[in-house]
């Protein structure tokens, strides 16, 4: 009685450990996984702030690219104003020097 007694305590705390044992590692699981899940989170706001910068350089690089495009095309209508002016005043000296050529 005695021994059998003995044995039922010792099962007894065999699996009073292991649940014990069972019960740490769960716990140690739960705190992984919500590691885990802040990282995962923390990525995701890293990556979020990423694409958000992105896309904000972009639209400052279009920007700067239609300001760009504007300036080239003013430029442009200046250069064509000067031209057409220059050609103009060509005219008119010619037109000059045929009148003095004829007096």
């Amino acid at each position: 009685d005695e021994e059998e007694e003995e044995e039922g305590y010792q099962r007894k705390r065999r699996t009073d450990r292991k649940k014990k044992k069972k019960k740490k590692n769960n716990k140690e699981e739960e705190k992984d996984d919500e590691e885990e899940e802040e990282e995962g989170y923390q990525r995701k706001r890293r990556t979020d702030r990423k694409k958000k910068k992105k896309k904000k350089n972009n639209k400052e690089e279009e920007k700067d690219d239609e300001e760009e495009e504007e300036e080239g095309y003013q430029r442009k209508r200046r250069t064509d104003r000067k031209k057409k002016k220059k050609k103009k005043n060509n005219k008119e000296e010619e037109k000059d020097d045929e009148e003095e050529e004829e007096e």
